[in-house]
């Protein structure tokens, strides 16, 4: 097998890193997800990666990353979101699953998500992740 440098998994590294700041945790405990568990305990947050951006290398992603703050009421809902959109701004740098190197948002808005009964509050987001995998030794 040879050395193939793959590009890190951004949603497993952004839902990592959303984890371990007590900014979001004081709301949503650890409650954030790619998929939204059969009985969800709200709120939450949820990540969906539905598209990346392609650089001239396979070990550079800029991963499009739609993210959905889930609150008991509108305004929860929104105080996630403000907050895990400006924690993103901050995560630049070295964590376990990749180095971040670059972080765009864009399309807040609210919309109630009515796979749910009642519909349950959501704002959202896309935000835009540039990460490459961690330097190996001898790189």
């Amino acid at each position: 097998m040879t050395d193939l440098l793959l590009a890190p998994d951004v949603t497993a590294l952004v839902s990592q890193y959303l984890r371990s700041r007590s900014e979001l945790t004081d709301m949503v405990g650890q409650r954030v997800y790619t998929v939204i568990p059969n009985n969800p305990t709200w709120p939450l947050v949820r990540l969906t990666q539905f598209d990346s951006i392609d650089y001239t290398v396979a070990w550079l992603d800029g991963a499009v990353v739609q993210v959905d703050a889930f609150g008991g009421g509108i305004d929860m809902a929104s105080d996630i979101g403000r907050t895990a959109r400006a924690l993103l701004h901050e995560m630049y740098g070295t964590h376990d699953e990749g180095v971040v190197t670059g972080v765009r948002t864009s399309g807040w808005r609210y919309q109630p998500d009515a796979t749910f009964d009642p519909a349950k509050p959501c704002y959202l987001f896309t935000a835009v992740i540039a990460a490459h995998p961690l330097p190996t030794i001898g790189s």
